[in-house]
């Protein structure tokens, strides 16, 4: 028999008219579900293999529709693999990703949240930088229905493509009588008429879910409050991330890395939001109690959904 090195081969010649199987296995594209693939011996596979996933492994470790290759590291995504953009053959030049890759990102920034407070709603409300880091917003007391709403301006996004914030922060410090929100969409916290306009949003109330946070979403013919419960409360300072998957009507919650929620009713997947309140966090008190919000900071992302926004020309 010929050493593994010829028997394997490139190519198949006039020598090889008979091929060992190692051959023709590392010519095929192994193609089945994650786990079949996962349970194939290590000793049946040669560097280089080309596997084909048709179903999610158990563990999620291969994923459906995805290609992988057998290295001495075990599979690697081919479709997704680490890059650096430091290169042609890398991703292309992170510089190059930006120019043309992110005309049409929709994208707020307030990891430090000081800006946030530069354009506000109020009846007796105020917006202040702690000295400790975290933008604070109140209602005070001293009248019921006291509020104050902190708004984003400029570009508008598309509910039609995929949207997500991720936060730190506490929806209230005090959970009796009183009305927060915080996303996509909604409507300012004083305005008693609600409307099915795409919303996508955590709220809490005490006429609603008592001290527990809730989704609420609209999708342009009715509005809905999850009714699925979640036990975490609007008084916790927390982590939180609400994500917007339109193709899959549903709405991905998640607090601290641990509760996760799928909301999948009443899911917007078309529209545009109001142009002044395309995201909102707000606060009401509903006595004459003060009430606040503690933002530590937030991104949101989406798809700028200006009428005929511009491309640009393909290279040649």
């Amino acid at each position: 028999m010929s050493s593994p090195d010829v028997e394997k081969g490139l190519f198949f010649d006039s020598t090889r008219k008979y091929p060992s199987p190692e051959m023709l296995n590392i010519k095929c594209l192994i193609v089945g579900t994650g786990d079949q693939i996962n349970n194939i011996n290590t000793a049946d596979l040669e560097l280089g293999m080309v596997a084909s996933v048709i179903d999610d492994a158990s563990d999620l470790s291969l994923r459906a529709g995805v290609l992988y290759a057998w290295t001495l590291t075990g599979w690697v995504a081919l479709n997704a693999g680490t890059h650096t953009h430091t290169s042609s053959n890398d991703g292309g030049l992170m510089s190059n990703v930006m120019v043309r890759g992110f005309r049409n990102v929709w994208y707020r920034n307030f990891e430090d949240p000081f800006n946030f407070k530069n354009v506000i709603t109020q009846v007796n409300g105020t917006a202040t930088m702690q000295s400790s880091g975290y933008l604070e917003l109140m209602a005070n007391s001293g009248t019921a229905n006291n509020y104050i709403n902190a708004h984003t301006r400029g570009l508008i996004y598309t509910f039609t493509q995929p949207l997500s914030f991720f936060a730190r922060l506490k929806l209230t410090d005090v959970a009796t009588s009183y009305l927060t929100r915080f996303g996509f969409n909604p409507e300012t916290v004083e305005d008693p008429s609600l409307d099915n306009e795409p919303k996508m949003m955590l709220e809490g109330c005490d006429s609603c879910n008592t001290n527990k946070v809730t989704i609420v979403s609209a999708n342009n013919v009715d509005r809905q409050k999850d009714p699925t419960p979640i036990t975490n409360l609007t008084t916790d300072l927390a982590n939180y991330s609400l994500e917007l998957i339109p193709t899959e009507t549903k709405i991905i919650y998640n607090r601290n890395d641990s509760t996760f929620v799928v909301k999948d009713e009443y899911i917007p997947t078309t529209g545009l939001p109001t142009r002044t309140r395309q995201f909102i966090g707000g606060i009401q008190t509903k006595n004459t109690t003060a009430k606040k919000m503690d933002i530590y900071g937030f991104t949101a992302y989406g798809t700028i959904g200006e009428t005929t926004w511009v491309t640009l020309r393909e290279q040649p």
